[in-house]
């Protein structure tokens, strides 16, 4: 059966997506995800917004769409997931579509009445109508939040990031609420058994996460591995969730969750810890290790390069080749790009004086260097370099921070 999987699709790892489906065709559209193919399986960079989604939709004619909601993040706000939904329950009309599965956040009473319940209810009736309309089989699965492996966007993920730059991490939960987290070796088992037993009935199951677990022993799990860590819950009273009437997870399909999140800790604290030391390159590892402070590290930079530019314009002296370059200029253009206007500054600076004492070595009176125009030419051009190169890297800078 062809089917789509689309929303936090990067929540479920390659190895588990492969366990859930097995032979049948599934195409993962998340514009999160990296474009790729593995057996009958393929990944594909794309959202439901997007114009070319239409296309590929209506030429599988999904039979089956797996809708995993963003909202299982803990502290994630998708403000378009309704739209991205109703883009893929248009194209429902064109097709024969037999079974829409939707994994919806678990939430607690409080929640119930906050903007995301209210956003949640407007979904589920959406779905709802559209059932009723088109007559596919309908299942809503509430579902904790899924970790146990990091991914773009994951709380954790974001949760490490912000121990690890030692920001203050507020939970989003209150201290004494209960850890709404299972694991997606345990999400996937059950959904490996919800479509290998699948019945045509339009029902809700619950799942629960394994024993009870509150933000407190998250808090101490976590400062287990990072002592300094600074962690709070949110302020109010601790969250309540109520336990689910019916038992269809466990008594139809002997589901239950096995594994605890603290449990998870150390495992996700590792593969952090690996990832960030992989995006990092040769140099970008060895300024890691000598941890010296950044402006002392600029000064360092500046003065070994400044050193190097003198040793390679005496070596390109007797070089035709080497003479067309000017490496005081590469200096400066290096400096400002990599640190900024005001590194560019002292490099173009350093580069003046350089060059003002190769003038004067061959022969060139302090007076005449000053008192003709068109000896000040390179001079300018040095600054001029600087304010550009050192503009356009802060200004990258500020963006990436912004939309970052």
């Amino acid at each position: 059966m062809d089917t789509l999987l689309t929303g936090n699709a990067n929540a479920i790892s390659d190895e588990n997506i492969v366990k859930i489906f097995g032979d049948n065709t599934v195409i993962i559209a998340d514009p999160s995800v990296k474009p790729r193919k593995e057996g009958h399986i393929r990944w594909i960079p794309i959202s439901p917004l997007d114009d070319k989604f239409k296309k590929l939709f209506l030429t599988y004619g999904f039979e089956r769409v797996i809708f995993l909601s963003r909202y299982t993040e803990p502290g994630f706000v998708p403000y378009d997931e309704i739209y991205r939904l109703d883009a893929i329950l248009s194209l429902v009309r064109q097709i024969k579509l037999r079974q829409f599965i939707f994994i919806a956040p678990y939430l607690s009473e409080e929640e119930e009445g906050s903007d995301k319940g209210i956003i949640l209810r407007g979904i589920i009736e959406l779905l709802e109508y559209y059932r009723d309309t088109y007559g596919f089989t309908l299942k809503i699965i509430y579902s904790p939040g899924i970790v146990g492996h990091l991914h773009k966007g994951g709380f954790f993920t974001g949760f490490f990031t912000d121990i690890k730059n030692k920001k203050k991490v507020i939970l989003d939960k209150t201290a004494g609420s209960r850890l709404m987290f299972i694991s997606h070796e345990d999400f996937s088992t059950f959904m490996y058994r919800l479509l290998d037993d699948w019945r045509d009935v339009s029902e809700s199951i619950h799942l629960l996460p394994f024993g009870y677990e509150t933000t407190d022993d998250l808090i101490s799990s976590v400062k287990s591995l990072v002592p300094d860590a600074d962690i709070m819950p949110a302020p109010g009273a601790s969250d309540n969730y109520l336990e689910p009437e019916e038992r269809i997870a466990r008594e139809r399909y002997g589901w239950l969750a096995l594994q605890k999140t603290t449990d998870m800790l150390p495992g996700l604290y590792k593969e952090f810890n690996e990832n960030e030391h992989n995006k990092l390159g040769f140099f970008e590892r060895l300024r890691s290790r000598i941890r010296l402070p950044q402006k002392i590290l600029m000064v360092i930079e500046l003065i070994i390069g400044a050193f190097i530019v003198e040793l390679f314009v005496n070596i390109s002296r007797s070089s035709v080749q080497f003479r067309l370059i000017d490496f005081r200029l590469v200096f400066v253009v290096i400096m400002s790009t990599i640190w900024g206007s005001t590194a560019g500054f002292i490099a173009a600076s350093l580069m003046v004086a350089s060059l003002a004492l190769a003038y004067y070595m061959n022969g060139t009176e302090w007076l005449m260097l000053f008192y003709d125009p068109g000896n000040w030419v390179p001079f300018i051009l040095f600054y001029i370099t600087a304010a550009i190169c050192g503009y356009t890297r802060q200004r990258k800078y500020i963006l990436c921070t912004v939309y970052l």
